[in-house]
Formats: structure tokens, C-alpha cells, sequence
């Protein structure tokens, strides 16, 4: 029989489900027994690769494992484990004929409904215990009694970002913002397995410091690990002190963030190229310096990508108020994004035809689809 410190084998089949997974010899329960996939597999997942061990973490609860005895195959077995597109074979693994390891570890509880096992969803780090109290918690609007001097500072905050930076720097990096999911959005599945892993790319030129930074927390803390790649935060040769030695300290602290800072002035599209350029992603996701994600904001993106890979995605993009930071949500019925005829852009109301192809209220809005006629009808209304 194996020693106590052999590896096991996390079943992905049994993991993709939610169920209880066995890592057993027993082939009828255990699709792809392969040592090489326990090594790359159980890592990825956060689960510890030896038995009789109890692991704890920041961002894991103590888990234990116990040894059980099952029938053994008297046959070596073979398999084939799908990863993404390609298929790789990987040697066999056998155990002496009359021995079994089984190891039981019980998952997390599930997400929410339709977003799959608690363990797939795991963010890159989890967010802080909720304070009811705290300002702007759950996207609530903050309005500061304020001495006159305190006023000033926080005019010329305004002045300097056309946001109330004064405010945002005492609201936390890390809150919470108000689930206002549609209830069918709930019921979606995802394959995390078939999903493309994404390098999310973040220009910045002199942003303000917690901005900048609840952005960079925002997407570590609701992106499945599993699908984020990277967070690449591109400098636009800023001159604010604050964003050198402090802000390269601050992210050499951060799992899965790189700074890199242009040699001058690029503007935003070349700076965007420079991330891209550098980026170790499936997929390029590009985002604002000063924004807030939902969990759950990636899955969406990155299905419609994996249905159709020349697909350019925008997810419904909510408002927060720039002086209270109150989270105000959508008009609730997504829009299409387009320029009028003086190429300002603006969001226009979903064509008849559009409503009528969609299926369902979860289904994309193809903006393509727009016909000049469209394009004319809605700048009338303007």
C-alpha cells in the first residue's frame, strides 16, 4: 500500500460538479488516475498534494484528509486529460494488487446558484470581513461634514482628477458593492476548465493613489484565480511621487500583479499595446484606473470569447457617483455603445430587431448588427 505520503488525484469531472471528490485506484470512480496530473492539477486548485496532512492559509479554512481502504483494478490504467483544446496523455498509474488510497476532502459550499463549485470560483485573495459601518460599504453615498480647510482639499482633489479623491482615500480598497444581479444571470453555468485565462491590463497616467489601487483589489478579489492570469499596470510615464517607489513596494506584495512604466508619454491606446505586448494571457481585458468590479464580472466575458474568438466584448458598465461614490447601478436594460454624427460617444437604446433576436435576457447585444438607418434614428433622438 502507499505510504501516508503519497500524492493524490483530485477527479476534475467530480470537482467541476460541486460534488465530493475521491482520489482513488478505483477506476469506475476516478476518471484520469495519473500521478503527472495530480502535480499540476491539485496545486492549481489550492488543495495540499500530501495525505494525512491538515493545511491552513489566509485565505483557506483548516482541511483535514483520512486514508480508506477501496478494491483495487487488477489492471494498470490509462487516461487522457483534456485541458483547454489539446489532449495529453499521461503515463499510467498502478497499485499493488489487494491495496487502495482513497481521500476525502469536502469542498467549499457552492457559489451562488448556476456559477459553479465555492473552489473554482476562489479569487486570487478574499475580501475583508463586511463592516456595516464602514463609509461607502455596499456602494452607499458619503457625504462629509467638512471645515473650511478640509473643503479646500477636497476642491482641489476634484480639480486635479475630476474625482473626489479626498473621499475615495477614506474609503476602504477593498469594499463591497450591492449584488444587483437579473435572476436569470444567476442560473448561468460555466466550464472553468474550457474558459481562456485572461491578462487584465490597467493604464494609468498620474492616477490618484486609492483609485488606482481599490481598482487593482477590486479585480484580485472577484476574479476566479483559476481564469486571471495577470493584472499588468502600465504607467504612462506619470511624475506624481506617489506612484513610484511606493506604488512598485505596494505591488511587489500582490500575487499575480507586474508594474511596467512607459519611457514617455504614450497616451492611452499605446499604453494599453504596451501591456498587451508584455501580456502572458489567452485573452486581453482592459480596463479603466478608477473602477469597481462585481463578482461574478469575469465569467460573462470570457464565455463569449470562448462561443466566438474574433468576439470584442463589453460587459453592462454601472455608474458610481464622483463625488459621493454612491454606487447608482444601470437604466437596467443594457444599451449599445455608439458615436453620433460629431463622433461623441454616447449610449443608444437597443434596437426593435436586436430585442427580438435574443432569446433570452442573458443574451449578448450584437452592436455590429446596427444598421446606419439605426445609427440615424437614434441621433434624431438626441
Amino acid at each position: 500500500m502507499p505510504s501516508s505520503g503519497s500524492p493524490g488525484y483530485l477527479c476534475r469531472e467530480t470537482a467541476s460538479l460541486g460534488a465530493v471528490p475521491v482520489i482513488s485506484n478505483d477506476q469506475s470512480s476516478l476518471p484520469w488516475p495519473c500521478q503527472p496530473c495530480v502535480r499540476r492539477t491539485l496545486p492549481r486548485l489550492g488543495v495540499p498534494l500530501r495525505v494525512g496532512h491538515t493545511a491552513t492559509s489566509a485565505h483557506e479554512a483548516p482541511s483535514s484528509f483520512r486514508l480508506t481502504r477501496s478494491p483495487p483494478p487488477p489492471r494498470r490504467v490509462r487516461a487522457t486529460v483534456r485541458r483547454g483544446r489539446a489532449s495529453t496523455p499521461h503515463p499510467s498509474t498502478a497499485w499493488p494488487r489487494g491495496t487502495g488510497l482513497a481521500l476525502l476532502r469536502s469542498l467549499p459550499a457552492p457559489g451562488p446558484e448556476g456559477q459553479g463549485p465555492g473552489l473554482l470560483r476562489k479569487p486570487v485573495y478574499t475580501k475583508p470581513a463586511l463592516d456595516p459601518g464602514a463609509l461607502g460599504e455596499l456602494g452607499r453615498a458619503v457625504r462629509l461634514e467638512l471645515s473650511p480647510a478640509e473643503k479646500r482639499l477636497q476642491e482641489e482633489s476634484v480639480r486635479q482628477h475630476q474625482i473626489n479623491t479626498y473621499l475615495s482615500d477614506r474609503i476602504s480598497l477593498h469594499r463591497r458593492l450591492p449584488d444587483r444581479w437579473h435572476p436569470l444571470c444567476r442560473e448561468k453555468k460555466y466550464d472553468y476548465y474550457s474558459l481562456p485565462k485572461t491578462s487584465v491590463v490597467i493604464a494609468f497616467y498620474n492616477e490618484a493613489w486609492s483609485t488606482l489601487l481599490r481598482t487593482v483589489h477590486s479585480v484580485l478579489e472577484t476574479s476566479p484565480d483559476i481564469l486571471l492570469e495577470e493584472i499588468i499596470l502600465v504607467d504612462d510615464y506619470s511624475d506624481k511621487e506617489h506612484l513610484k517607489e511606493s506604488l512598485e513596494n505596494y505591488v511587489a506584495g500582490l500575487r499575480k500583479v507586474r508594474l511596467i512604466r512607459a519611457n514617455k508619454r504614450e497616451g492611452l491606446v499605446r499604453a494599453r499595446l504596451l501591456g498587451a505586448s508584455v501580456a502572458k494571457g489567452d485573452i486581453l481585458t482592459f480596463l479603466d484606473c478608477h473602477c469597481e468590479c462585481h463578482e461574478g464580472w469575469l465569467e460573462p466575458l470570457l464565455a463569449r470569447i470562448a462561443e466566438e474568438e474574433s468576439a470584442v466584448v463589453c460587459p453592462v458598465i454601472d455608474v458610481i457617483d464622483w463625488n459621493t461614490f454612491e454606487y447608482l447601478g444601470n437604466a437596467g436594460e443594457p444599451q449599445i455603445g455608439g458615436f453620433d454624427w460629431r463622433l461623441v460617444f454616447t449610449w443608444h437604446s437597443t434596437p426593435e430587431r436586436e430585442q427580438k433576436r435574443r432569446k433570452s435576457k442573458t443574451d449578448s447585444l450584437d452592436s455590429y448588427r446596427q444598421t446606419p438607418t439605426d445609427a440615424y434614428q437614434h441621433t434624431e433622438r438626441l
